[in-house]
């Protein structure tokens, strides 16, 4: 069993009375609402869309009498764009599609149908009719941190990121964090890719780490990462995924991901509508709202590899206190603005 270690988070029709002697008439039934998921790929080829995918569903199953939902799978960017439009001009009442990579043209489509509720999940789109769910990054980064800092027996970590951008140091500043929140002392070395979908150069970054005697190694280049994980087997050294749960690709080495709860954020989305409470804008999603946290390699898939259960419990203590504020992870793109 491979658990996901994060803090988680019908219409009743009156017929109207109108008075002694005076027949009651027959309530009209409360046309549903209609929510529409866009993907620009299969769901199946990727964790986030599953998760996204499984937000909508747990939404539909609870609200079953007041949305009708539908799921749209897409085989590229232009084909997306068809379907936001054709789901747009169908009239739904909410359009959810999710990832930068769908922002340009869902604000085109968000522009041309002012009338239509968008979600948008870990993108940020200023526009009336958009609601925007983006993630606290740096509070998840802040918790591999601490777990790179509580496995780590050299007193030397390191971060493969993708860019310097602000966006791409927040996460490095939270993971640097989280390993001096365990150790004051300890050695954070630090390297970018230049770019998200570069393994062959992101592997070079975890080989320079690992000579400089880091032993615990943070992989958050994107598409990079496989080159950090391609490192990491054949340099003994643990490492850690991004976005969604790789434990399964190589369990002896890659021992937990930061995950970013997508789910909770389309869920959330779709309640709100139907609570008459959605609200346009942006929203962020960090640990006290569930949006982020840890998947780790737990004792009962991998007892000769887990994380162990004091480290467990120390990193879950320290979610809490971020959950309450007692905690609080500066967020590097808050100190450039």
């Amino acid at each position: 069993m491979r658990g996901l270690r994060i803090a988680l988070l019908g219409l009743v029709i009156i017929g109207l009375l109108l008075g002694a002697g005076c027949a009651q008439k027959p309530a009209e039934e409360t046309a549903k609402l209609k929510v529409a998921v866009v993907f620009p790929e299969r769901i199946s080829g990727s964790q986030f869309w599953e998760l996204i995918n499984d937000g909508a569903e747990q939404a539909a199953a609870e609200f079953g009498d007041k949305i009708e939902l539908k799921i749209v799978e897409s085989t590229g960017l232009e084909e997306c764009e068809e379907n936001l439009r054709a789901m747009a001009k169908a009239g739904y009442d909410l359009v959810c599609t999710g990832a930068f990579n769908t922002a340009t043209i869902l604000e085109k489509i968000a522009g041309e149908f002012p009338d239509t509720k968008f979600l948008t999940v870990d993108a940020s789109i200023d526009l009336p009719n958009i609601r925007s769910a983006l993630f606290r990054e740096h509070e998840g980064t802040f918790q591999m941190g601490m777990l790179a800092a509580l496995m780590s027996k050299s007193g030397k970590v390191g971060y493969v990121g993708a860019t310097d951008s602000p966006f791409g140091t927040r996460w490095a500043y939270g993971y640097e964090q989280g390993a001096q929140y365990v150790n004051p002392d300890i050695q954070v070395f630090d390297a970018r890719v230049g770019g998200y979908n570069d393994p062959a150069r992101a592997k070079e970054l975890a080989f320079a780490h690992f000579s400089q005697g880091c032993d615990v190694i943070q992989a958050a280049a994107a598409g990079g990462n496989y080159g950090v994980f391609e490192a990491a087997k054949e340099k003994g050294f643990y490492t850690f995924s991004v976005d969604i749960d790789e434990c399964h690709l190589d369990p002896e080495h890659i021992i937990g991901s930061m995950v970013k709860r997508s789910d909770v954020a389309v869920y959330d989305g779709i309640k709100g509508l139907v609570e008459g409470g959605f609200e346009s804008g942006a929203h962020s999603y960090g640990v006290k709202e569930g949006g982020v946290g840890l998947c780790l390699l737990l004792f009962d898939d991998h007892p000769e590899n887990a994380v162990p259960q004091d480290v467990l419990d120390q990193i879950d203590a320290a979610r809490e206190k971020i959950a309450s504020g007692e905690i609080e992870v500066i967020d590097y793109v808050q100190l450039q603005q």
